[in-house]
This record gives structure tokens, sequence and C-alpha cells, in this order.
């Protein structure tokens, strides 16, 4: 018999390193031991603004560069909330200054849900949000994109393992996960 389908789906965006590299991080490698590993998975660009949005909408949309760029309401947030999923994207480092004024370490290029339709959708919110959500009402579908030091972009990969081993903690510890949980991590 199949598997129930998953009823809470947990994504989480690290950065700029190879398979190999990244699995020199202890946790990154007990999580693919344990769960496997998408062997034919590559990013589809360079730099990374191309491939947030071709993970979050199945397109590039002809981008090659990491700037700003208002595209349509065309992407998976739209489509989770036009078909009554509950969604969040948990966004470290994410501020009072919004999607695209919070200062670094956060990167507004590793946001796409603030590219289509030109503004932060309400569902955007800081990571801090994640634990009371876990505590309470967990979305079905959640993004987490770590800042650019604990994705690993700008920092070590045993520092960003580090932060997952913390965040993947606190999911599978969550009664979300306990009830139905999937995760993914996949790299830009």
């Amino acid at each position: 018999s199949s598997p129930p389908p998953a009823r809470h789906v947990f994504v989480i965006v690290m950065e700029n390193h190879s398979v190999d590299e990244a699995l020199s991080g202890s946790f990154t490698a007990s999580l693919a031991q344990k769960y496997g590993v998408a062997n034919n998975y590559h990013a589809v660009a360079h730099p990374s603004v191309p491939n947030y949005l071709a993970l979050s909408s199945g397109s590039t949309w002809g981008l090659a560069d990491d700037s700003y760029h208002v595209l349509p309401k065309n992407d998976l947030g739209t489509q989770l909330t036009n078909a009554h999923v509950t969604w969040r994207a948990y966004m470290e480092g994410l501020s009072d200054g919004g999607c695209l004024d919070s200062p670094v370490p956060y990167d507004p290029g590793h946001n796409p849900f603030a590219y289509y339709g030109g503004k932060c959708p309400a569902n955007v919110v800081p990571l801090g949000d994640l634990g009371p959500d876990l505590a309470g009402s967990t979305p079905r579908f959640v993004w987490i994109t770590p800042d650019m030091c604990h994705d690993t972009h700008n920092c070590s990969v045993s520092v960003g393992d580090s932060w997952l081993e913390q965040e993947v903690g606190q999911i599978t510890a969550s009664q979300a996960w306990k009830s139905g949980g999937e995760i993914g991590r996949a790299h830009v």
C-alpha cells in the first residue's frame, strides 16, 4: 500500500555548495543517510535568484541576475493560496524593513515570494514565528530561508550544518512533524 500523503511539508533552502561539500556536514550527512538524496537535482542557473524563482514557480522567468524584478503572481504561494492550502515562508533576518529592506545578513534575493506581484505577501514572516507556529497552528506548507551565513552562502558548511540541526530538531519535535511531516532541503 502507498503511504498516506504528507500533512505538512517543510522546505529548507541552503546555498552554493556541491553535494559532496554539503554532505561534509555531519548533520546533513545523517539526514541524507536517513531520508535519501535527490541525485539528479542541481541548480538551473547562476546566480541565486533564478534558482529561487525556479524552485518557487517552475521558471527562471528569463532572468540571469540577482536584481529585484516584479513578476506576475504565478508562483507556488499564489497556487497554494488559491487552493486554500495554508502556507508560510519563514525568512531568517526579515525585520520591520520588510521583504526588500531588511538588513544583511537577510538577503531579499533569497526570498522569491517578494518578486511575485511586486510586494511581500502576508505569508512571508520572520523565522522567529516558526516556533510559535509549530506549537500551535502549523501551515501545511512551510518554506524556510536562512540568512546569508546560516545558508552557507557567506559562512562555512559546518556553521550552516549546526544551524540546520537546530532548526530540523525543532521541526521534528513538533506535533506537525509527528502527524505526517515531510522535509526537503534544496541547494541553489
